[in-house]
């Protein structure tokens, strides 16, 4: 059962610090993201979230882009910010049939209302979850399919009000 505990541990920013992929438990090489990702997740006190994440390695994401797109960039360089680029927003719940406590469970993103990947738009995404060091580290664990997993943490940037 989801406590007003765990959904105040929630509400806030957090920014990445680090994503391990892992196949049938071995590791293995993050491709989408590089070694060194950035992002942020934020969740609000009315039910919803945001998350962004992208490569920071110039080989990965061509620095010289801009808004509106310019005449002499290429669909090459957008493609490849696309390829290494997530963000995606809507509504969160907890799966009441996952067991939980104030600080471990199973989080759902979605129906998401908003993706830079089409096929996420509608989708649900399962994350189990862990706080630790009293809710200033959240680890987001996803399964993608194949025996890989993610597994995200992030630290708290912001703590908003609580629910009473």
């Amino acid at each position: 059962m989801v406590t007003t505990h765990t959904l105040n541990l929630f509400v806030g920013a957090f920014t990445l610090l680090n994503i391990t992929r892992t196949q049938n438990g071995n590791p293995i090489a993050d491709v989408t993201y590089g070694e060194v990702p950035a992002g942020t997740i934020m969740y609000t006190p009315t039910g919803y979230m945001s998350a962004v994440l992208t490569a920071t390695d110039p080989s990965l994401r061509p620095l010289d882009l801009t808004l509106p797109a310019q005449s002499n960039q290429t669909d090459a360089e957008w493609a490849k910010v696309g390829e290494h680029t997530l963000g995606y927003s809507g509504p969160f719940y907890f799966n009441d049939t996952v067991s939980t406590d104030d600080f471990h469970g199973q989080i759902i993103h979605g129906p998401l209302i908003a993706a830079t990947l089409p096929s996420f738009v509608g989708s649900l995404q399962h994350r189990d979850f862990v706080f630790t060091e009293n809710g200033n580290y959240l680890n987001l664990i996803g399964n993608l399919g194949d025996g890989v997993v993610d597994s995200l943490w992030w630290k708290r940037l912001v703590r908003n009000v609580t629910f009473v």
